[in-house]
């Protein structure tokens, strides 16, 4: 299990070829960055939880505002570059300005059977899509949902389940109880 506070994430994979199973992201607060950040490389996730991680924390004990130093993107998984594919893992009570359980912004992202539920962010309670990606990492943030469940997460502004920025950037199939705000494209 990993967690805590953490500067730029409980995870951060530049490279490489990982695969995790059984793990659980829980309780990290980030400066920058996620619970799990991907920046290039591979990464399979089976059956693995993210509960309460924040994206754009202070550090325990710190009297500032949550969200901070800029956007911040996803909670739970933010993927700026390389492949994930995440299989029956679980994304609760996650926080992120854009995308409380995942943010994609490059690469590419596969999710089967996984499950969104209690996430808040400003536009993308559980998860938000975008085609672009920050300095550094390749453009074409696409995720691909099969089977997915997306039921009681929260946008301040818009997309409650899924907010996606550019067309052709996620496609979806499974049960579709989106929450506050719904679906935005």
């Amino acid at each position: 299990m990993l967690d805590g506070s953490e500067t730029l994430g409980g995870l951060v994979v530049q490279g490489g070829d990982v695969d995790l199973k059984s793990t659980r992201f829980e309780g990290i607060a980030v400066r920058r960055g996620s619970a799990l950040e991907v920046r290039a490389g591979r990464i399979g996730l089976v059956d693995c939880t993210f509960r309460n991680n924040t994206a754009g924390s202070t550090p325990s004990g710190s009297s500032s505002s949550v969200i901070q130093f800029g956007i911040q993107f996803g909670g739970g998984i933010r993927i700026l570059g390389g492949e994930i594919t995440a299989l029956g893992c679980r994304f609760v009570a996650n926080r992120g300005e854009m995308g409380g359980g995942v943010a994609a912004l490059g690469g590419g992202c596969v999710l089967t059977r996984c499950s969104f539920s209690g996430n808040v962010a400003r536009r993308g309670g559980a998860i938000y899509v975008s085609g672009w990606a920050e300095a550094g990492a390749p453009a074409g943030g696409g995720v691909d949902m099969i089977d997915c469940s997306i039921e009681g997460n929260v946008a301040t502004e818009l997309g409650g389940g899924l907010y996606v920025a550019s067309p052709d950037a996620a496609s979806a199939g499974g049960q579709a109880g989106y929450g506050q705000a719904g679906f935005w494209q």
